[in-house]
C-alpha cells in the first residue's frame, strides 16, 4: 500500500519591525577600556610569529585618552596626551576639561550583550532564550558602532588587576561619573512586544551592565537604568 502524502502548513506571522530610542541613565560609574589597534596587533604577531618587540614602558596618560573611544575617531589623540603630560595630569585626577569639545562614546555592541545576558537574570530559558533575543533586538550606534555617552565628570583610573586570576597588574583607564545615553534599539515585535522589550532592558541596566568591573565580572560599575521621563 502507498503512503498518502500530507502537506503541513506552514504560517509565518508578518513581521512587525519597530526602532525605538531609549533614553538610559547611568547607576554607577563607567569604567571604559577601548581594545586599541596597538593592543590587536600585538594579540596578532603572536598568533603569526612574528618578531617579538621590546616591550614598552607603561605610559599611565596615554593609556587613558587611548582608551576612550571618541564618536570622531579620526580626532588625533596625541595632542590630548602632550597637554595632559605638560599640565603633570596624574591618576585620580578629574580630566575632563581636556575633553570638551570631543564626544565619548561606548560600543553599541556592548549594550546589545547587556541586553541579551539579562535572560540568564529573568531564568526562562523556555521563552525567552538568549538565541531569540539575540536575533530580534539590535542596538545601534550614533557614529559607526558607538553611541554617544553624555557624562558630569571624567576621571583618571588606576586599579590594581589580577591577569587571568594570578599575575598582578596595574592598569590606567577612564572612569565616567554621571554619565547617560541615548539608545537607538530594533525590536521585532512579532516575537517581543513592546513594554517587555523595555522591562528586559531594565534588568540588563540593574543586573548585567556595562564597561570594566560590571556586575557581570564581579564588579559594581556600569549599572543603568531608564531614564524616567
Amino acid at each position: 500500500m502507498v503512503a498518502k502524502s500530507t502537506t503541513v502548513a506552514i504560517v509565518i506571522p508578518e513581521l512587525k519591525k519597530r526602532i525605538i530610542k531609549v533614553p538610559i541613565l547611568g547607576m554607577s560609574d563607567l569604567i571604559v577600556d577601548r581594545f586599541t589597534w596597538e593592543k590587536q596587533q600585538e594579540i596578532l604577531d603572536k598568533q603569526t610569529g612574528a618578531p617579538s618587540q621590546p616591550k614598552k614602558p607603561k605610559d599611565p596618560i596615554a593609556d587613558v585618552v587611548n582608551a576612550l573611544y571618541f564618536i570622531d575617531d579620526a580626532i588625533d589623540r596625541e595632542p590630548i596626551i602632550a597637554k595632559m603630560k605638560k599640565d603633570g595630569v596624574k591618576p585620580r585626577d578629574e580630566i575632563s576639561k581636556y575633553f570638551k569639545k570631543i564626544d565619548i562614546g561606548f560600543p553599541a555592541i556592548g549594550f546589545k550583550k547587556c541586553i541579551v545576558n539579562a535572560c540568564r537574570i529573568i531564568g526562562d530559558k523556555k521563552n525567552l532564550p538568549m538565541t531569540l533575543v539575540r536575533n530580534i533586538i539590535h542596538v545601534f550606534g550614533d557614529a559607526g558602532p558607538v553611541v554617544k555617552v553624555s557624562y558630569k565628570k571624567l576621571w583618571f583610573r588606576q586599579d590594581n588587576v589580577r591577569l587571568q586570576g594570578t599575575t598582578a597588574d596595574i592598569r590606567h583607564r577612564p572612569c565616567l561619573e554621571g554619565w547617560s545615553a541615548t539608545l537607538t534599539v530594533q525590536l521585532n515585535l512579532t516575537l517581543l512586544p513592546l513594554e517587555q522589550a523595555y522591562n528586559l532592558i531594565n534588568h540588563a541596566g540593574s543586573g548585567d551592565g556595562v564597561g570594566n568591573w560590571r556586575p557581570e565580572k564581579n564588579g559594581v560599575n556600569g549599572l543603568f537604568e531608564l531614564k524616567k521621563k
